[in-house]
């Protein structure tokens, strides 16, 4: 699972990898039932400390997009519900965020991250 962290951003990486994966099943890129990779694997891939990814699982939990599945305790995604359409709102908007930030390090102009968003989403309206 390719998740991008930004460890300058403020916010707590284990909530950037949180609303990744919540960003994901909202999208039905991770379908429900899906597993997810035990907390040493994921912790290798992220190179992050594998107390971040129980934190972040923790979250996952208690926002009711992940669950245990009953035969082998192993975390799967849950059915999302309703109302985590709304802190998944605001992880998008946490996520574009932090995109920005590092836009606007890296020199990028207003117009220019304007500019570029506009063609991105012309190309996902174009099925690219």
């Amino acid at each position: 699972m390719i998740i991008e962290i930004d460890f300058r951003s403020g916010v707590p990486v284990a909530r950037q990898i949180a609303d990744a994966i919540t960003l994901r099943a909202l999208s039905g890129a991770l379908e429900p039932g899906s597993a997810l990779p035990d907390v040493r694997e994921l912790s290798l891939q992220l190179q992050v400390n594998p107390n971040t990814v129980e934190q972040t699982y923790e979250l996952l939990l208690s926002e009711g997009v992940a669950k245990r599945a009953p035969s082998d305790e192993r975390l799967v995604v849950a059915e999302p519900p309703p109302e985590v359409a709304m802190p998944a709102r605001e992880a998008f908007a946490r996520t574009l965020r932090g995109l920005l930030e590092r836009a606007r390090r890296a020199g990028l102009s207003p117009d220019q991250l304007r500019r570029t968003f506009e063609d991105v989403m012309e190309g996902i309206d174009r099925g690219e």
